[in-house]
């Protein structure tokens, strides 16, 4: 399968194109010259974290903690795969509230501050919109507190007859911008009558991903920590979709 990666592949987790929470990839220099890394995601509805450490740490003597004006939490935590993972099982409205996150494994700490952008929306193709084969241009709203956004296209090819069939590529990228257009030959099929499109886009606050990527954390444990918004997405139709379809829907990986 080809992939359409316009600025780096790290492929992470969005519900119907792709997930894989792993973003060593992307700063292995730090990586190798620290024994512990720490990344944390801060979403409305979900808080968690992963450290990568080498030797494996006791899982008695660490801990991750998060505060915010005068609420604090501690994440639960468990061992697998000798990573240790952390969530908090909460919901939690920050709004422009800095949240501060602490990190103890054993006799280090990393600590670091992040605030969760607000969510954004498709201005652009609309929900259910059907559009002409042409270059696509998405337009999205702008998150307040976001530093950058993380796009997630992906769909489906509906053949003269109907037939769905998984789309052989996929855009997962990086952007600054509010807007991006999807070029004709990322998806053109000799065999299409239409097209259906998912567009995800999520608002992030932190550094972007990139290649040998600087942390936000201070301490003896590095780091990155995140705040991710509720993201916008939008399902649309190119071409001349037909109304029946002959088999189950099926968004390529």
């Amino acid at each position: 399968m080809k992939k359409y990666i316009l600025i780096l592949s790290v492929i992470f987790l969005f519900n119907s194109c792709s997930k894989d929470k792993n973003p060593v990839s992307v700063i292995d220099t730090l990586y190798v010259n620290n024994p512990k890394i720490f990344y944390c995601w801060l979403k409305t509805f979900t808080q968690d974290g992963i450290l990568y450490s080498n030797p494996i740490v006791n899982p008695s003597t660490t801990s991750v903690t998060m505060s915010w004006g005068s609420s604090s939490q501690t994440l639960f935590s468990y061992l697998s795969d000798g990573k240790m993972y952390f969530y908090s099982g909460s919901v939690h409205y920050f709004g422009d509230t800095t949240i501060n996150v602490q990190i103890i494994a054993e006799s280090d700490t990393g600590l670091g501050c992040i605030k969760v952008p607000s969510g954004t929306s498709l201005v652009f193709p609309s929900e259910l919109d059907t559009l002409p084969i042409e270059d696509i241009k998405c337009k999205w709203t702008t998150a307040q507190r976001a530093d950058w956004y993380k796009l997630n296209v992906c769909y489906n090819i509906i053949d003269t007859m109907g037939y769905y069939h998984g789309g052989t590529n996929y855009i997962d990228t990086f952007l600054i911008d509010t807007s991006f257009t999807i070029p004709l030959n990322y998806y053109l099929d000799p065999i299409a009558r239409g097209y259906e499109f998912q567009v995800v886009i999520e608002p992030y606050s932190g550094p972007l991903y990139s290649p040998n990527a600087l942390g936000n954390m201070s301490g003896k444990i590095k780091g990155f920590i995140y705040g991710v918004g509720n993201a916008g997405l939008s399902s649309f139709f190119v071409g001349a979709p037909l109304k029946i379809v002959k088999s189950k829907k099926k968004y390529s990986k």
